[in-house]
């Protein structure tokens, strides 16, 4: 039979606090998937730490630059 070959374009996404120097890796399939990723990291950032995410840094990707961001 034929074999068929998956391409999987995987994306890994880094978010660093600095402030516990913590480090988050997650994979997404689709850069559009960042945003609802992001939103989801702060939550959990801020609630663990009790304090709030002043700055975010990023490497001008244009999954960063929605208007949602």
């Amino acid at each position: 039979g034929d074999v068929y070959k998956r391409q999987l374009l995987i994306f890994h996404i880094y978010f660093f606090y600095e402030y516990s120097r913590m480090m988050w890796l997650d994979l997404v399939k689709a850069k559009s998937e960042v945003f609802n990723l992001f939103q989801r990291f702060h939550a959990m950032v801020e609630r663990q730490s009790g304090r709030l995410i002043k700055i975010l840094r990023t490497d001008g990707g244009g999954e960063y630059i929605s208007n949602e961001f």
